[in-house]
């Protein structure tokens, strides 16, 4: 009886020992200088790329693309356009005939940058009250 409970607890002690082990070599980060994360971020990019952030849209241009539409203020007299909210004066529950410009990189303009940042950018043309 006494054999089986010391196995039981060096059994007990190997495995403890082995999952701390296994435990902290997971929990190590790996530090990396700033130079080596540097050269894997322009070795991402490529030696052609102009773009000086990654996520813009590389061999695009920006260019706004023009619509119109018709709104209703709220309560403050402002509307909202793809969750942006624009304050325009009027009373509310006016109906507005909105022209504005959409920002977008959809067009190709080779060895240029279009700044993804500027997607969905918004510049108001026009509009016309209907009180």
């Amino acid at each position: 009886m006494k054999r089986n409970l010391m196995k039981a607890l060096f059994v007990s002690a190997f495995a403890l020992v082995c999952g701390y082990t296994v435990y902290t070599s997971q929990k190590e980060e790996l530090k990396l200088s700033e130079l080596t994360l540097r050269n894997a971020e322009a070795l991402a990019r490529g030696e052609d790329s102009k773009c000086p952030d990654p996520y813009d849209v590389y061999d695009h241009q920006l260019c706004f693309s023009q619509r119109t539409g018709t709104f209703i203020t709220d309560y403050e007299g402002s509307i909202t356009i793809m969750g942006i909210k624009f304050k325009l004066g009027a009373k509310k529950n006016t109906k507005i005939t909105l022209t504005y410009e959409l920002g977008n990189c959809d067009k190709p303009s080779e060895g240029n940058c279009c700044p993804n940042s500027r997607n969905g950018e918004i510049n108001i043309v026009g509009y016309e009250l209907f009180e």
